[in-house]
């Protein structure tokens, strides 16, 4: 359970904050009350919950270009409704205990305020995250901390325009995955994902999203799967490089 601050004075020109002991909903509105300038916020609420602050409340922050959210306990689908970003570049978002966070309130904060960032970093690859994702048209730069049984769901996900040929995220083209040495299986769905949105994937007149221009995996826990990994990873950088003339074919671990 977080401590609450007791607030003595506004501070307007304190621009960049870390802030570890925010109880709840109410603290988070006094926090940016009494910070009304803030460009950067880490900041770890213990719960945001919209019990805690009038049915009216709502919070909107001109500055904020930079957000790293840790919610310890309960966060419910409404609470993001009223929170608003408009500036915000760069997120962070964390649950501590995703089993008590329903998929909606991950999808609620990235429609709602989270929408507008170009670098986002979430703490799960996760199937839940679909989607929220529909709503990031500004997103370039997508990180993950953790992989669980859904990431792979979310990798084809990423990989693949729904019936309307929409792609999410049609301006991604920096992914970082939280994986060191693949599977065999992954390692085709990550694959999947490098072909889909690597160089001249579709002819413009199909809408085409960006072209990705990396993929980034984790460094290895085993020094021994490093060579392993090493060859993996260059052929996705040679898949993803539009000058390059390789092909799987030129790495027999994965000629189909």
């Amino acid at each position: 359970m977080g401590v609450k601050v007791a607030w003595q004075s506004t501070f307007p020109g304190v621009t960049h904050a870390n802030i570890d002991d925010i109880d709840d909903a109410r603290g988070l509105l006094e926090l940016f009350l009494h910070m009304p300038n803030l460009i950067s916020l880490d900041v770890y609420a213990a719960n945001l919950l919209s019990d805690d602050v009038p049915a009216d409340f709502s919070l909107r922050c001109n500055h904020l270009e930079t957000l790293n959210l840790t919610i310890g306990d309960e966060c419910d689908d409404d609470m993001p409704h009223r929170l608003e970003f408009p500036s915000l570049r760069k997120a962070y978002l964390c649950f501590s205990d995703p089993s008590v966070t329903a998929d909606a309130t991950l999808t609620a904060f990235l429609q709602y305020p989270l929408h507008t960032v170009e670098e986002l970093t979430l703490d799960a690859l996760e199937a839940a995250m679909l989607d929220g994702l529909q709503y990031l048209q500004r997103l370039t730069m997508l990180h993950f901390v953790f992989y669980d049984d859904t990431s792979d769901a979310a990798l084809k996900g990423l990989s693949k325009a729904d019936e309307h040929g929409v792609w999410l995220c049609p301006k991604l083209i920096h992914v970082t995955l939280p994986v060191d040495v693949p599977s065999v299986y992954l390692e085709e769905i990550i694959l999947s994902l490098v072909h889909a949105r690597g160089p001249d994937a579709w002819p413009p007149e199909k809408n085409p999203p960006a072209q990705l221009q990396s993929l980034k995996l984790k460094d290895p826990l085993v020094p021994s799967a490093e060579p392993h990994r090493s060859r993996f990873t260059a052929l996705i950088d040679d898949l993803l490089d539009p000058t390059s003339s390789v092909s799987r074919l030129d790495y027999p671990d994965w000629t189909e």
